[in-house]
């Protein structure tokens, strides 16, 4: 399990960037985009699954494997821009 788990995560930061591709493409402007991140379920939605994702990147560094470090990179700062953008897009806009 240790050694999925970077690609884990990858896959749910990959899955977060999809998910706000979605929510902007449903709601058009980005008023309405701020205003739908600062909602309180997809707040802590994305906050619990980026927190998630932190974690199980975190195991892929300790792997000599040069490619699952990569993912593991992928996994760890997109969930960090990922968890940014959400928070503080709607202070912004």
């Amino acid at each position: 399990m240790k050694r999925f788990s970077p690609y884990i995560s990858a896959g749910l930061v990959a899955t977060m960037f999809y998910s706000l591709y979605q929510i902007k493409q449903t709601l058009g402007s980005m008023p309405k985009f701020a205003d739908a991140l600062h909602h309180t379920t997809i707040l802590s939605l994305f906050s619990i699954c980026g927190l998630l994702a932190l974690g199980l990147s975190l195991s892929g560094f300790k792997s000599l494997d040069d490619s699952l470090k990569y993912v593991s990179y992928f996994g760890f700062f997109g969930s960090i821009v990922i968890v940014l953008v959400v928070w503080l897009l709607p202070f912004f806009v």
